[in-house]
């Protein structure tokens, strides 16, 4: 998360509150770091052995990793950009 937010000139800081404004660079940024998270997630999975299938289950009962969301953001149905959406 810190390096999503360095993203938006934003740092974490402990025991802090966020500053006023927070909320709006946040919202026009939202596009912009809604898909870095959603990069970083798929670079940790495919670092983890996870590849791109259409079929998860059937590969999970082959003992394989497939994910049918390893796919560039913009690939992403809505729902599923909400999903990383909601993570920002």
């Amino acid at each position: 998360m810190p390096i999503i937010l360095a993203l938006a000139g934003l740092q974490l800081k402990e025991g802090a509150s966020h500053e006023p404004g927070v909320n709006k660079i946040l919202e026009e940024r939202l596009a912009e770091l809604t898909e870095a998270e959603h990069g970083g997630w798929e670079g940790h999975e495919r670092i983890d052995g996870w590849t791109y299938s259409n079929d998860r289950q059937e590969d999970r009962n082959k003992g394989e990793l497939g994910n049918p969301l390893l796919v560039s953001y913009n690939q992403l149905n809505e729902e599923e950009k909400d999903r990383d959406r909601k993570t920002i």
